[in-house]
């Protein structure tokens, strides 16, 4: 059931972030016309993209969760695997997202945004990866997959 429920939180805020990005890059009568000069081309080269290949790969992750979880659901064990897979993923993002903290702390007083961020995906990601392995290593549980 968690997987489904932050399967399908993922992927409505994916969405909602390529439809912000979608909205900012389109011209709009009232809008300025020069979009360039108002986010910069350098940004409008780089960061678009990659928040779009992000917000797609996030899309992609909560698809696998949605799946993996009606899987483990119906106690599948390819399902179960899937789901360590991604424990094992959510463990990697929340060290890195526990690296950027230190690193936001190390190099001076870390803005609200940036902390609470980090502060964030570490909770979220690091509670997730030990659910995973905490429910489907449990000798019982496991036994249920056979």
């Amino acid at each position: 059931m968690v997987n489904i429920i932050l399967g399908g939180i993922r992927l409505i805020l994916s969405v909602l972030a390529i439809w912000l990005v979608v909205g900012l890059l389109r011209d709009e009568p009232g809008r300025d016309p020069d979009l360039l000069k108002l986010i910069g081309l350098l940004e409008l080269m780089i960061v678009w993209p990659v928040l779009l290949i992000f917000a797609l790969v996030s899309i992609v992750a909560g698809i696998l969760l949605v799946i993996a979880g009606m899987g483990v659901w119906h106690r599948r064990p390819s399902s179960r695997r899937l789901t360590m897979v991604l424990g094992l993923l959510a463990g990697v993002l929340a060290s890195l997202y526990g690296n950027n903290l230190v690193g936001e702390i190390t190099d001076g007083l870390p803005t609200f945004e940036g902390a609470a961020f980090s502060i964030l995906g570490l909770v979220i990601h690091g509670c997730y990866c030990i659910y995973v392995f905490v429910v489907l290593m449990n000798g019982r549980n496991a036994a249920e997959f056979t």
